[in-house]
């Protein structure tokens, strides 16, 4: 599954099978730059952040393969952050946002992807958007487009580390 750039959805594709990529999924033409997709084994779902390049903001989707069922959450961090990376862990999506440009916000969002609906957020306080987000065990790790990294115990809700790695991950 691959969120496709302009407007084009989410697409399929299993070498398996012998039929061409198709379009799977529709969204809203203005949500029309996927950044980050995800597999929620959880709750079966295919999750995808994207941009709006022409309305500022961004939005969530969802896509249960089995059934065709789609949803579209737009500014689900609110309405001038875009969503640019996610990352699931028993059946809560994170979902990190940020600006179009390296500074600015970063805030980063548990999301009940079944429900529709915000459970808690965290501003990291990093002075950039993220560029990623992966869970381990417990621990939610965020990268910034600027270099910085911290990790949220996720059962706490709170971060317990941070660290500058821009010689590293700059951009």
């Amino acid at each position: 599954y691959t969120g496709q750039y302009s407007s084009q959805g989410i697409w399929a594709y299993d070498p398996r099978s012998g039929k061409p990529i198709h379009q799977a999924a529709d969204f809203p033409a203005a949500q029309n730059r996927p950044l980050d997709v995800c597999w929620d084994a959880e709750n079966r779902l295919v999750l995808v952040v994207a941009q709006s390049d022409t309305e500022g903001g961004g939005s969530f989707w969802t896509y249960k393969p089995r059934t065709g069922a789609k949803q579209c959450f737009v500014n689900p961090i609110d309405d001038v952050q875009l969503v640019r990376a996610v990352a699931t862990r028993d059946g809560v999506a994170f979902l990190g946002g940020g600006l179009s440009s390296l500074e600015g916000a970063g805030t980063v969002v548990a999301f009940d992807p079944v429900a529709g609906r915000e459970l808690w957020r965290i501003e990291p306080q990093m002075g950039a958007g993220l560029a990623a987000l992966a869970v381990q065990s417990r621990h939610l790790y965020g990268l910034t487009r600027k270099g910085g990294l911290f990790v949220i115990d996720v059962p706490k809700r709170r971060i317990v580390h941070r660290a500058d790695i821009s010689a590293l991950s700059r951009g």
